[in-house]
């Protein structure tokens, strides 16, 4: 039994050193890969920290940028509304030819002027200024900033008075319009532009159309105000200010085929 009993114990021993040995390998490994671990996760949130900061600083600038633009968008949509309005004051100098015109049978004063030299003086004496020279200001270039509503109640009011000019220069040039002018432009122009005149226009025609100038003006600045507040134009409304438009653009192109 002596003999048994150092084995015994040199067995026991190495069986507990082994044991231990297993215990301190792994918390050793456990330690390591926490260590590991929470570098990496220190890292990560490290990361994101940054991310977080970067995203913040872009969407603070991005905010920053959008709203200087639109400040400076909607300084020029105020610089765009003089411009268009400017046009319009410098076109009323020729609402005088609207409405002379206006109290004229129109037919009897071409033919009167076709024959006559006097008439065509007595016409040039009543507006001495040529088409040509007509102060018409520059609305066009402000065209890209203003609504399309805006845009169609003015095209639709500078369309009536060029046709009105025109029809002025041609009493002054002693040519018969009726043989060449087509009305029928401007009067499904003002059917769009203003649908509940459409009976007014029935009736009078040509000569009852300077007295609408002043309600496109209104209508053109009630269409300023909707622009500058922001408020949203539903799709019918952009569908009748591009009709207006087009209707605009067809008498605009049907003048200056008259007056070649």
């Amino acid at each position: 039994m002596e003999y048994w009993i150092p084995a015994i114990t040199t067995s026991g021993i190495m069986a507990a050193l082994v044991f231990l040995s297993r215990n301190l390998i792994l918390e050793r490994l456990k330690n390591a890969v926490k260590h590991e671990y929470d570098s990496k996760l220190t890292k990560i949130k490290s990361d994101l920290d940054s991310k977080q900061k970067e995203i913040e600083a872009i969407r603070s600038g991005t905010l920053s940028n959008l709203a200087e633009r639109q400040n400076t968008l909607y300084k020029r949509q105020i610089e765009a509304i003089e411009g268009v309005w400017d046009a319009v004051l410098k076109l009323g100098a020729a609402k005088t030819i609207s409405i002379t015109l206006s109290n004229l049978n129109y037919e009897n004063a071409a033919e009167l002027a076709e024959k006559d030299q006097k008439a065509r003086e007595a016409f040039e004496m009543l507006n001495p200024t040529d088409l040509n020279e007509m102060p018409r200001g520059n609305a066009q270039k402000e065209r890209p900033f203003i609504s399309p509503l805006s845009w169609a109640y003015y095209s639709a009011y500078e369309a009536i008075i060029l046709h009105a000019a025109i029809r002025m220069h041609m009493l002054k040039k002693g040519i018969n319009l009726k043989k060449i002018i087509d009305n029928d432009h401007i009067v499904n122009l003002l059917k769009v532009a203003l649908p509940h005149q459409a009976g007014y226009v029935e009736k009078y025609g040509v000569e009852g159309f300077h007295y609408l100038l002043d309600e496109l003006e209104q209508k053109l600045l009630a269409s300023f105000n909707l622009m500058l507040d922001g408020t949203e134009i539903d799709n019918a409304t952009i569908e009748k200010a591009a009709e207006i438009t087009k209707k605009a653009e067809e008498l605009s192109n049907a003048s200056s085929e008259e007056q070649a």
